[in-house]
């Protein structure tokens, strides 16, 4: 396992990536959209892994309340894919901007909720690092 300053430098730079993929998405053409949007949906399924891989190595106290919140995650997520795979369909103008505002939409709440995670993951680190501090201050007063 990494070690948490690690894991929160690679998320920070994951972050930082994300940002500039966003930018410079504004200028693709179609043909670059089709290939970021394939990126994107592999990046989704290798940390879908990693965060399943991570489970299976914890407690099981602790990893079920997570894959719990995975599989509700999940899908909501496919509900969102599919009513936008509906609305993607859509010939007239109308429906094609109200469904290019539910995706600037979904993808500014998802942005939040990732800081949301994101800052849990702060507070969790720094939660883990007192908790072995002071088993260690036991282990050094022989407690």
């Amino acid at each position: 396992m990494k070690k948490l300053s690690e894991q929160l430098l690679e998320m920070s730079q994951r972050t930082a990536a994300l940002e500039d993929r966003a930018a410079a998405a504004q200028q693709q053409d179609q043909k670059e959209l089709e290939a970021s949007k394939k990126e994107a949906q592999s990046a989704v399924q290798d940390h879908q892994n990693r965060f399943a891989a991570s489970l299976d190595g914890a407690k099981e106290s602790l990893s079920s309340q997570w894959r719990e919140l995975q599989n509700s995650y999940n899908k909501h997520v496919n509900n969102v894919k599919e009513n936008r795979a509906k609305r993607a369909a859509a010939r007239d103008l109308r429906k094609a901007q109200e469904r290019a505002d539910d995706a600037e939409d979904y993808a500014e709440v998802a942005i939040e909720f990732a800081y949301l995670a994101e800052a849990e993951a702060g507070e969790a680190i720094v939660d883990a690092i007192e908790a072995r501090a002071y088993a260690i201050e036991l282990e050094e007063t022989g407690s």
